[in-house]
């Protein structure tokens, strides 16, 4: 049976991370912006929710302990979200001490074995690419999912008929991530095989003088490929956004026909929109993995062939097929 994509491209890129970008700094940075994500999504997923409920309620019997517990909530949640942006300081930090330290082990191990051509799109741009884009999935994935799970969580608390309703939006979601990933990883690494030819024919025609014609190739190429990737973006952003809009509407649909008081109902229908909001976003930095896995196998494959030794006459723009 195959395996899942977003299982496997998630193994990969934990597996560089460890073998090639680990420091302790990051390490550290990972565990401080988690923190932060987590009371973040309690915010955004309980807090802001129930200080919406709230006001409802005020509206309703004007209630005055309604409202002040309203204005506590979003007090203590400015405060949190204000406070915990120093939690990522750590983090962006060692994501670039990363990227130094990747670049440092695959040129020590290129130097053991003399120096592909292609090295310096592999330092100059693939490394990068990775690093920030591991950056970028951990800073989009953990928040959106804590804050995901803490929405779902405090519909349950309003009504436990309507957090189940919510759960059935799960699957279509994955489903739509896991179709993206499939195709979008054949796109990228085309994209990233183009993006090493134009830095190599870039090389040879503005410090050599060589003919340029191969650089106007490439740049074509690069440009068919990255559109098909723009494409596939399109693709998940605009069914990703109509499940987004869905869930509430059906969660308020759901709660009218139940009968659930006003504050209820408002505070339901909000949880649901950050609950879906946060999914379709989350699960965005999977797919920043997917696209993740040619440059790496571009990388890895750089190192290893570097190490054992170039081969005379060719030029290596990317991984054999």
């Amino acid at each position: 049976m195959a395996r899942l994509k977003v299982v496997e491209g998630t193994a990969m890129m934990f597996g560089f991370y460890r073998r090639v970008a680990r420091t302790r700094l990051l390490d550290v940075g990972l565990a401080s912006a988690m923190a932060a994500y987590a009371l973040r999504a309690v915010v955004g997923g309980y807090m802001v929710p129930v200080a919406v409920s709230s006001v409802a309620a005020f509206v309703a019997t004007r209630s005055q302990a309604s409202l002040r517990y309203a204005v506590i909530l979003l007090l203590a949640g400015a405060a949190i979200y204000a406070g915990t942006e120093w939690l990522f300081r750590p983090f962006w930090d060692g994501i670039a001490e990363a990227i130094v330290e990747a670049k440092a082990r695959v040129l020590s191990a290129a130097r053991r074995g003399g120096l592909p051509v292609d090295l310096v799109g592999g330092l100059a741009n693939d490394v990068d690419f990775i690093m920030w884009n591991f950056g970028s999935f951990y800073n989009t994935l953990a928040p959106n999912l804590l804050g995901y799970a803490v929405s779902v969580a405090t519909i349950y608390s309003f009504s436990p008929a309507l957090a189940a309703a919510n759960l059935a939006f799960l699957l279509p979601s994955l489903a739509v991530i896991e179709a993206y990933m499939r195709r979008v990883e054949g796109v990228r690494e085309e994209e990233r095989r183009q993006y090493g030819a134009v830095i190599y024919y870039s090389n040879k025609a503005l410090v050599d003088g060589a003919d340029a014609s191969p650089l106007l190739s490439a740049l074509r190429r690069w440009r068919g490929a990255i559109g098909g990737n723009i494409l596939l973006d399109r693709v998940y952003w605009s069914t990703g956004l109509a499940i987004m809009m869905a869930a509430p509407a059906a969660t308020v649909l759901a709660a009218a026909q139940m009968g659930l008081a006003t504050s209820s109902l408002v505070g339901a229908a909000y949880a649901s929109l950050n609950a879906y909001s946060s999914l379709v976003n989350g699960l965005w930095g999977l797919a920043l993995i997917g696209q993740n896995r040619p440059a790496i196998r571009r990388v890895e494959a750089l190192a290893s062939a570097a190490a054992a030794g170039p081969e005379e006459g060719v030029i290596r723009l990317g991984p054999a097929r």
